[in-house]
């Protein structure tokens, strides 16, 4: 409930150009953000304390569960420290904002879809995908995701203006590694669904239901 409350409310920096008692509501609703944050750490500690996958191919979904886990409440603690005046006007106007949505949506979001499609999508085709292309894909997508956020979000803060400098080179490094692990992920998953298809016998009712519709005409 803290997290769904609290969540929508804060993310005004402190020198934005709106009314002062917005950017105060912010930071106070980033700390009981934080509260919220803590929490879910300490209920996913004690949940996986001691556990594993329970089957051997789901370790790669586990293992990627625990790695957004730790991106999302990451991303939470550098949200409430820099929701405050003094650390906020070091990383406003910067590359850090935009380097921290990308490791959001990527690290948390985009990983905890990457895991629910590795669990789910071999249960309901029968077939699974390649298991190389699916370590080449993850590495690559993981490779890309800190390759370019982290220098963005450091260069930022180090260089105190939104100019990548440096880092942009290392930032487009890592575009390039997740063009990569996203265009595998699709031929990997494109190729899964034809010989799903192709081992259902789906193409052949479909193409005999359509040559017996040309016989009857």
């Amino acid at each position: 409930w803290m997290l769904l409350i609290f969540g929508s409310v804060g993310g005004v920096r402190p020198g934005a150009p709106v009314p002062a008692w917005l950017p105060a509501l912010s930071t106070v609703t980033s700390v009981f953000y934080f509260f919220g944050v803590v929490s879910v750490w300490i209920s996913l500690k004690r949940t996986i304390s001691g556990v594993g996958a329970e089957d051997a191919a789901d370790s790669l979904s586990y293992n990627l569960m625990r790695l957004a886990a730790l991106v999302f409440i990451s991303v939470g603690v550098f949200n409430v420290f820099f929701a405050f005046p003094g650390p906020g006007s070091v990383a406003e106007f910067t590359t850090y904002g935009p380097a921290m949505k990308l490791i959001f949506n990527m690290g948390f979001i985009g990983l905890v879809l990457i895991a629910a499609l590795y669990h789910v999508f071999p249960r309901l085709d029968g077939f699974g995908l390649s298991p190389t292309m699916t370590q080449i894909q993850t590495a690559a997508i993981v490779l890309g995701l800190f390759i370019s956020g982290l220098p963005s979000a450091l260069g930022g803060l180090m260089s105190g203006d939104n100019v990548l400098g440096a880092g942009y080179y290392f930032a487009s490094l890592g575009d390039l590694f997740l063009f990569i692990g996203s265009l595998v992920l699709f031929l990997n998953l494109l190729g899964a669904l034809y010989f799903a298809i192709k081992n259902c016998g789906c193409l052949a009712r479909i193409c005999g239901g359509l040559d017996k519709k040309e016989v009857n005409a």
